[in-house]
């Protein structure tokens, strides 16, 4: 038995799952299965493409699918942390900017890293200012410690060796 799908957002579970009770499964590259360009797009017609390209697959030729590497377990919790690493640093970046934004817009030159304790405590800013950028600053501080925590998590695991 045989089966295939579109590697997405849902990670490799289910060829693991279907690996495991002894079904061949292939994960493909996404791409667009509307071959004769009627720009009709349903769920069975996808599935009815695949199953015809597994199908050319299963015969013999190998360049019918497009597939893609299943990465393991490990390789998909480093994926997973580095992930989380890199949303946090895009909220840490938006609130540190609408911090420099508050400022610039008000007439006080913006402070690279304003939220940082001793930069926050010599920031020139008016009270009024400082109290509205005290409610964002520990939520940066809390950040920054998760970021650090993450990147030192990754450094300190060595990646494996890729087995194709």
């Amino acid at each position: 038995m045989h089966a295939v799908y579109e590697a997405c957002g849902f990670g490799f579970s289910l060829q693991r799952n279907l690996t495991a009770l002894g079904i061949k499964c292939y994960v493909v590259c996404p791409q667009k299965l509307d071959e004769r360009n009627k720009r009709v797009k349903t769920d069975g017609l996808d599935a009815k493409a695949l199953c015809l390209k597994l199908d050319r697959f299963v015969q013999g030729n190998r360049d019918a699918l497009a597939r893609v590497r299943v990465p393991s377990e490990a390789e998909e919790q480093l994926r997973a942390i580095h992930r989380q690493r890199e949303q946090l640093v895009g909220a840490r970046k938006r609130l540190e900017a609408q911090g420099r934004s508050l400022m610039v817009n008000h007439g006080v030159e913006p402070v690279k890293n304003w939220w940082k304790p001793r930069t926050f405590a010599a920031l020139a800013a008016p009270q009024w200012m400082k109290e509205l950028l005290q409610n964002s600053q520990p939520i940066l501080i809390a950040l920054q410690e998760k970021i650090s925590t993450l990147t030192a998590q990754l450094q300190s695991v060595r990646r494996p060796r890729s087995t194709a």
